[in-house]
């Protein structure tokens, strides 16, 4: 879901297609319409993790798409699923250490995990 019906209609490549101050709201609404759908699936599917209590590819996708929300001020309570998810990944250190905030071309000014 995310692979497919999210992540690639707000990519850069697709916002670009709109003016610099509809790009945010663009990304907001269709991460909010793709978590809307993501929530109810999670929701019945989720352990600890997405699908379970094992990490799997869904969580994989999920993270980046979280941050990609957090940076356009996505209502993230509104997915309480998603949100716990998240917050459970969030403690992996695999996952923490690929996040956009530790990657070497990270300007040092946005480092620090907000």
């Amino acid at each position: 879901m995310i692979a497919c019906g999210i992540q690639p209609l707000q990519n850069l490549p697709q916002l670009a297609l709109f003016p610099p101050e509809k790009r945010s709201e663009r990304a907001r609404t269709v991460i909010s319409n793709g978590f809307d759908s993501l929530e109810k699936v999670v929701a019945k599917t989720a352990g600890k993790y997405s699908v379970g209590d094992s990490v799997t590819a869904a969580d994989l996708y999920l993270y980046p798409m979280y941050h990609t929300a957090q940076k356009h001020l996505v209502i993230t309570n509104n997915y309480p699923t998603i949100k716990r998810v998240f917050e459970e990944l969030d403690k992996l250190e695999h996952f923490t250490k690929a996040a956009w905030y530790n990657q070497p071309d990270c300007p040092e000014e946005l480092k620090t995990k907000n």
